[in-house]
């Protein structure tokens, strides 16, 4: 009997990796329900829990698709910035489909909801209190050539101090 990776709740945020990890299982459930099926069993009752997960066709139910769409959003939602994951109830989600190697249209729909929203994004911070560095090329410092005052001047600098 195959095993599924547990789901996380709604408040955790998904991984591609957790996600692709839901697509192969779903994919195995599928192929083993289409074998299953093609066999001929003496025993009726032998795949009801598989045909909760596919159907007769052997494609993924509803229920399953839907949550794979909404775990390969919510990662993708992380990654664009969205502030907040109850802002993706927004997004229209009858162009995401989902596919062998994942959920098609998931970019697309998200540059849709950041350009008619984009206050719901986060933006890049500009407000580091670091300086960028001086342009040029730094002057080698000489001890061997310094003089003693030069020494305790570029001691006084990297230690942070001035006039030791």
């Amino acid at each position: 009997m195959t095993t599924t990776p547990t789901i996380p709740d709604d408040s955790a945020p998904a991984t591609i990796g957790y996600v692709r990890g839901l697509i192969e299982a779903a994919m195995r459930q599928r192929d083993k329900a289409s074998q299953d099926a093609s066999q001929p069993s003496n025993d009726s009752s032998a795949s009801a829990p598989e045909s909760k997960k596919t159907g007769d066709d052997g494609e993924l139910s509803d229920t399953a698709k839907t949550r794979i769409i909404n775990s390969e959003l919510k990662a993708e939602a992380v990654k664009a910035g969205l502030m907040d994951l109850d802002f993706l109830k927004l997004i229209d989600r009858s162009k995401l489909r989902v596919t062998k190697d994942g959920v098609s249209g998931i970019e697309s729909a998200l540059a849709d909801l950041k350009a008619s929203k984009p206050s719901l994004f986060e933006t890049a911070s500009t407000s580091s209190a670091s300086t960028a560095p001086k342009a040029g090329v730094a002057e080698r410092f000489d001890a061997t050539k310094a003089t003693a005052a030069q020494i305790a001047e570029r001691l006084a600098q990297l230690s942070g101090r001035r006039g030791v």
